[in-house]
């Protein structure tokens, strides 16, 4: 099957588990995703699909906003920001009745060209002792004590190509994200602090993202 096509039966079969997921799926509008087997499916979904569109290797429908869609879910982009606690922020713009999905925090795993061992998972405790807050007009959505209902890990099926030095592939992702409902016309701002305690792959990382978003009126 050439490579074009593989990718479109992809989307449409993600797309597909997608809707059948959203019907089951219970979310509120300003609100957080309610934890249940469907939901977490769901999550799983989303936080999969969001990092193979970053990486390059799915593309997705743009809509008019200049957000990656899936099922009419808006895939919210990152603040510029390097992980050393160098606060970032975006302005960004989704429609009214749009739900979205944005990560919070995430690792991946690589496969290697020189024979090393492909990474395995890292330790969950890793996500449990995150010291994390995100909120949304100040209303707290994630922190330290639920974080793990917002967490999912997935391999790449495929392998997502990622040349670089020794690096071969992306095999892996665990993820911490949001999937969350729509939000009321006007301007809202979520904000994130996170920090890991205990090193992943040898490093801490650190961010203070802001994310000002506009919520345009139904008629626009």
């Amino acid at each position: 099957m050439k490579k074009h096509h593989f990718l479109k039966h992809v989307i449409q079969t993600v797309m597909l588990s997608a809707a059948l997921l959203l019907a089951a799926a219970p979310v509120h509008a300003d609100g957080g995703l309610q934890e249940d087997s469907s939901s977490k499916t769901l999550l799983q979904l989303l936080q999969n699909t969001y990092w193979q569109s970053y990486y390059g290797s799915l593309t997705l429908p743009i809509d008019a906003n200049g957000n990656a869609v899936l099922n009419g879910i808006a895939f919210l982009k990152l603040p510029n920001a390097p992980g050393d606690g160098t606060p970032g922020s975006i302005n960004l713009t989704i429609s009214a009745k749009q739900p979205f999905f944005v990560p919070l925090f995430a690792e991946g795993g690589t496969s290697y060209t020189d024979g090393t061992p492909p990474d395995d998972f890292l330790d969950l405790n890793i996500y449990r002792t995150l010291v994390i807050k995100f909120t949304i007009d100040g209303e707290t959505i994630v922190n330290s004590r639920n974080v793990m209902n917002y967490f999912s890990q997935s391999e790449f099926v495929p392998v997502i190509p990622y040349r670089f030095g020794n690096l071969d592939s992306i095999i892996w992702t665990q993820s911490v994200g949001v999937y969350n409902g729509p939000l009321s016309p006007g301007h809202h701002v979520m904000k994130l602090d996170v920090r890991n305690t205990i090193p992943a792959f040898g490093a801490i990382s650190e961010f203070h993202n802001t994310w000002n978003i506009t919520v345009l009126p139904k008629n626009k």
